[in-house]
């Protein structure tokens, strides 16, 4: 019989949504992807998924999203002084996570306008 533990099907589902996310990102973010190269793009993907459910995100959707962030604001997008928009929203740990990623991605989206 074979036995497949809980946390081996955690290890490959992970690994399944960073080869996701790594086709998704060098669709969108091309030029970042290569400047990284697939070590550093790996390690970015690993960081982000980490720093993504230190946030309290946990679904595909909200890691996804969160990397997306990272490439249009910086690995460090979260704690940059210069995007305090950022960092507040990721604080508020009343809002669900649905809430919190939908604010996020709204203020992203004024930021890159200049709004």
């Amino acid at each position: 019989m074979f036995i497949v533990r809980d946390q081996q099907v955690r290890a490959l589902v992970r690994d399944a949504l960073a080869r996701w996310i790594a086709a998704h990102l060098r669709r969108f973010f091309p030029a970042e992807c290569a400047a990284l190269g697939e070590t550093g793009l790996r390690e970015r993907i690993r960081e982000g998924i980490s720093r993504a459910v230190s946030h309290g995100f946990e679904s595909e959707v909200h890691i996804s999203q969160y990397l997306d962030l990272m490439f249009a604001f910086g690995p460090d997008f979260d704690s940059d002084p210069a995007l305090p928009w950022a960092r507040a929203l990721l604080a508020e740990e009343n809002l669900t996570p649905d809430i919190r990623m939908h604010r996020l991605l709204e203020e992203g989206c004024r930021h890159r306008e200049g709004a």
